[in-house]
């Protein structure tokens, strides 16, 4: 009886095979690390959160608005270290904060790289270059946008699954 047959009749007589137990468990298995992987993410990803951050205000030219990424860097650092009822009071505008700065950061960067929008701008050039504002070639146009988009991707991720 090959092991097809057997598999076969064992299924026809209402018990499961080998395969179907190794299936089992190995969905188990599988289930289990999925959800150790989630737990690990959703306890430390405030730390993902607070390097992208750091990133963010860190990398690259000062500008003004590397530096309110890192006054948010800082607000949410201190706050947290301070008092954990504070902390519980503020955290959820903040990561909205976040995510506002981060859209508006990257709309603007975006499309100041248009001549029709930069000309309408009626300031000088090393004031829009302090604030952050520069045509960029498209391959620094794409470093420019990374970790605005790094920085709102994982606060969005820390709202949606890891803010309780």
């Amino acid at each position: 009886q090959t092991v097809f047959e057997s598999g076969s009749a064992a299924m026809a007589s209402g018990g499961e095979s080998r395969d179907d137990e190794t299936d089992s468990a190995a969905s188990q298995l599988v289930v289990r690390v999925f959800e150790t992987v989630f737990v690990l993410l959703r306890t430390y990803w405030l730390l993902v959160c607070y390097g992208v951050f750091l990133a963010a205000s860190l990398v690259g030219q000062v500008s003004i608005f590397k530096m309110f990424y890192m006054l948010l860097f800082l607000v949410f650092f201190i706050t947290y270290q301070l008092s954990g009822r504070l902390w519980s009071a503020v955290v959820r505008p903040l990561w909205w904060l976040a995510v506002v700065y981060s859209m508006t950061v990257l709309a603007m960067t975006y499309s100041f790289q248009f001549a029709g929008v930069r000309s309408a701008w009626h300031v000088s050039d090393k004031w829009l270059r302090d604030i952050g504002l520069e045509e960029f070639t498209q391959a620094q146009l794409f470093r420019q946008l990374l970790l605005p988009t790094l920085v709102l991707i994982a606060v969005i991720i820390q709202i949606q699954y890891c803010h309780g």
